[in-house]
C-alpha cells in the first residue's frame, strides 16, 4: 500500500526521534508510537519518524521541504513516499536560530521553540526549550533533535528570545486570531509543498480536545483546504480526542498503547476511505 513513510509529528508521534526508526525508545522491545503501528498497517518498507516534542508548523514545514529534497537526490522520483503530518497547538512556533557558545554543539544554529504553558521553566506564560537539529534527514548518524542545556547559549541571545516569546504570547491578547493566521499560513504553505510536487499525504492535529474553544475556530479556518479531505477536519477526530475515548491510562494527556493503536487505525481508515495514496493532482507529471 505504502512503501516510503514519512511522518513530522508532535509528542503523539514520536516525541525526540531519532530519524529512520520504527521504536519510540530505540529497543526492540520498547513501547510504540501511533506512527509505528501505521507502519505496520501499510506494510510499509521504511519509516522516517522526524517528530518533536511540542514541533511547530514552521518547523515542521522547513523539515518538510528538507527531508523531501534529500529524498528526491537519493530516490530521483516521489512515486513511493506518502507523508503524514501531525500538527500541534497554533500557538506553537519557532524563532530564528542563535548559536551555542560552549557545548557539545558550540558554534552550531539551535533552534528555540515555544511551547504552552507548562508547569515549569516558564517564561511569561510559555515554556521555551532549544533544539539543535541533525542535517541527514534521510540517514542520520545521530538524533535527529537534540535537546541543549540554555547555559550553552548567549545571555543575551536568551533575553532577545524572552522577548520575542512574551510578544508572540501578548499577540493572543490584542488579536486573538493572530496565531490562528500564523498556523492557517502555515498549513496552507506546506499543503502547497505537497500539491506542487505531487506527493500523497494526509495531516491531522494531535492537540486539540472536544472541550477546546480553538476546535471550531480551526476547523471553520480550514474548510476550504479540508475539501480534497488530505486535512482531516478536528470534528472528525485528533489524537488528543481519540486518546481520551480509547486509552486506559493516559499519561499527562498523552496516549498509552491502546490510544496510539487508535490514532493509527483512524489514520488508516481516513487514507484509505479517501483513497489519499494516489497523488494530489494525477493531471500532471513529476518525478
Amino acid at each position: 500500500m505504502i512503501q516510503d513513510l514519512y511522518v513530522d509529528g508532535t509528542s503523539f508521534a514520536s516525541g525526540w526521534g531519532q530519524g529512520l526508526e520504527r521504536h519510540l525508545f530505540k529497543t526492540s522491545a520498547g513501547p510504540k508510537s501511533w506512527a509505528d503501528y501505521l507502519a505496520d498497517s501499510v506494510n510499509c518498507d521504511n519509516l522516517w519518524n522526524h517528530s518533536l516534542v511540542a514541533k511547530p508548523l514552521d518547523m515542521q514545514f522547513y523539515d518538510i521541504q528538507q527531508f523531501c529534497k534529500q529524498y528526491l537526490n537519493a530516490f530521483k522520483t516521489f512515486d513511493n513516499l506518502f507523508v503524514v503530518v501531525e500538527f500541534s497547538f497554533v500557538t506553537y512556533r519557532s524563532f530564528s536560530p542563535v548559536k551555542a557558545v560552549e557545548g557539545e554543539f558550540k558554534n552550531e544554529n539551535i533552534y528555540p521553540v515555544i511551547l504552552s504553558k507548562a508547569r515549569e521553566l516558564e517564561t511569561g506564560n510559555y515554556l521555551i526549550h532549544y533544539v539543535r537539529k541533525s542535517n541527514d534527514y534521510l540517514k542520520p548518524q545521530e538524533p535527529i533533535f537534540s535537546k541543549i542545556n540554555p547555559e550553552c547559549l548567549d545571555e543575551n541571545d536568551k533575553k532577545r528570545v524572552d522577548l520575542m516569546a512574551a510578544n508572540w504570547l501578548e499577540k493572543s491578547y490584542r488579536d486573538p486570531y493572530a496565531h490562528l493566521e500564523y498556523a492557517y499560513n502555515k498549513i496552507k504553505q506546506i499543503k502547497n509543498f505537497f500539491k506542487i510536487h505531487n506527493i500523497p499525504f494526509v495531516m491531522y492535529s494531535a492537540a486539540v480536545s472536544d472541550k477546546s474553544p480553538q476546535k471550531e475556530r480551526i476547523d471553520f479556518s480550514l474548510r476550504t483546504m479540508q475539501k480534497d479531505k488530505r486535512i482531516v477536519p478536528l470534528k472528525e477526530f485528533t489524537g488528543q480526542t481519540l486518546s481520551k475515548k480509547y486509552s486506559i491510562e493516559e499519561y499527562v494527556n498523552h496516549p498509552d498503547e491502546q490510544g496510539h493503536i487508535k490514532i493509527a487505525s483512524a489514520l488508516y481508515d481516513w487514507i484509505v476511505k479517501h483513497d489519499l495514496t494516489k497523488k494530489p493532482n494525477s493531471s500532471i507529471i513529476t518525478v
